[in-house]
């Protein structure tokens, strides 16, 4: 699976959801049930492979980082750079964005479900 792969990998797992947290996708994507992209990769994913992945989503603007800032203490946007780096990966939560969700339907319909059906 390469890199494209892996970053359509994590949008599917977004899709359902407002918002994900690192944990909660490295669970999803490493479930053992039989429809799961572990079994269909063949491999476990990594927390760096995830990582990676996800700082290319938000620099492209498919995925957008939250935290929960002062005073609210809501879910609010955050700059990517700052994921990691000012706000610990534990605590950002991602969110897929319109333009997102239109790159993994193009791809799925494209490339992903010939592949991976």
């Amino acid at each position: 699976m390469n890199t494209h792969e892996i970053q359509m990998c994590v949008m599917d797992c977004l899709l359902d959801d407002e918002v994900e947290s690192l944990t909660l996708l490295m669970e999803a994507l490493n479930d053992e049930d039989q429809m799961s992209w572990r079994t269909a990769r063949g491999q476990m994913f990594s927390v760096t492979e995830i990582q990676i992945a996800l700082r290319t989503l938000t620099a492209t603007g498919y995925v957008t980082p939250c935290a929960e800032k002062p005073p609210a203490f809501r879910l609010q946007p955050i700059p990517y750079d700052e994921v990691g780096v000012n706000v610990p990966w534990e605590s950002v939560w991602f969110h897929l964005e319109p333009k997102g969700r239109e790159a993994f339907t193009r791809w799925w319909k494209e490339d992903g479900q010939h592949k991976y059906l």
